[in-house]
């Protein structure tokens, strides 16, 4: 229970509390908040992300369609896909939009570039810190993170 800066338990004062001090706490409760939101944004990029590159490397497309191994026209762009195929996951489809978004600025082509290329070359298990050691991208892992919260921008806006 508090009263008038008091803080009493059992009917025993444990303390005082000033205004300084709970403007103190509520910034603390609202970086709590932050990181956690960032949390929760960074798992969500990291899920679409892997989702996107296990579609990338085990499709090949509409080119699987049964009608693709005849000799038939191409069908125009926009049209439903051929008989027998698929069109990709929606998070899929998500995260095709929001990496042609990011290649309009100068930044967003290089994070597109970078994720692109540690989603699709990383073995299974392992960290994105061996991935850049290993494809010698040249980043660190905070540039990976950036990377995931401009990309989590774009994904959110659509």
């Amino acid at each position: 229970m508090i009263e008038h800066g008091v803080i009493k338990k059992g009917g025993e004062v444990v303390g005082y509390r000033t205004p300084k001090s709970e403007l103190f706490i509520e910034q603390q409760r609202q970086k709590v908040e932050e990181r956690k939101s960032n949390r929760e944004m960074l798992k969500l990029a990291d899920h679409a992300l892997e989702a996107w590159a296990r579609w990338r490397l085990t499709s090949i497309g509409y080119g699987n369609s049964p009608l693709a191994s005849q000799d038939m026209p191409k069908m125009p762009a926009g049209s439903m896909p051929p008989i027998g195929c698929r069109e990709a996951p929606e998070i899929v489809l998500a995260v095709i939009r929001a990496f042609e978004k990011m290649k309009s600025t100068h930044i967003g082509k290089r994070y597109v570039y970078v994720l692109s290329e540690s989603y699709l070359k990383r073995q299974s298990k392992e960290s994105m810190t061996s991935v850049i050691m290993r494809l010698k991208l040249g980043v660190s892992i905070r540039y990976i993170r950036q990377g995931k919260i401009f990309f989590i921008k774009h994904l959110i806006l659509q």
